[in-house]
């Protein structure tokens, strides 16, 4: 079955039927209209995910939520995945197989999705653009197509108790979308 010619639902179903990485948990689909503008890429799936089956639910996609609203987007209309949509046991970065294994999914999703908009969050999300975009907190790429910006995971800013930081990208996600 092509990844990139099948429905979404047929999509999440071959997903969760993945057995690529066998150390790795339970897999977490993505979740949102395949109409969206806007497509987030997080790092790989978390416990919270896993518990609830989306990704985004913990306490870094609560203040993704904040983000989302002071940009003035609903959550509804927005394609959420991840690099890795695997729980990884050890919550660290992706390994490259990990990464390479779950990419044709992502391209997948992002080739049926076709969003006006793509926000990396965390360094996994970013690695699936390669070495084309630089690498940093708020890098911005206004003439790719999509779009393209790039942020430290929202779970970063958390752990430095600076909401703030992450919450400044609600005028680029703005620019993005319009």
């Amino acid at each position: 079955m092509s990844l990139v010619t099948t429905s979404m639902h047929a999509h999440r179903q071959a997903l969760m039927a993945c057995t690529k990485c066998p150390e790795l948990g339970k897999c977490v689909p993505p979740v949102g209209p395949t109409t969206a503008s806007l497509f987030i890429i997080g790092q790989s799936a978390g416990e919270n995910e896993v518990d609830q089956g989306m990704p985004f639910v913990g306490p870094a996609g609560k203040l993704l939520n904040k983000l989302l609203e002071a940009a003035g987007v609903e959550r509804a209309d927005v394609f959420l995945t991840n690099a890795v949509h695997c729980h990884p046991p050890r919550n660290g970065e992706s390994s490259a197989d990990e990464l390479d294994n779950s990419g044709p999914y992502l391209v997948a999703e992002l080739l049926m999705v076709r969003p006006k908009a793509v926000l990396c969050v965390g360094k996994d999300g970013w690695r699936v653009f390669g070495k084309r975009i630089p690498w940093g907190h708020g890098v911005f790429i206004m003439k790719a197509s999509p779009r393209v910006l790039v942020s430290y995971h929202p779970s970063y800013f958390l752990r430095q108790g600076n909401e703030e930081g992450f919450l400044k990208l609600a005028d680029k996600v703005k620019e993005m979308l319009s």
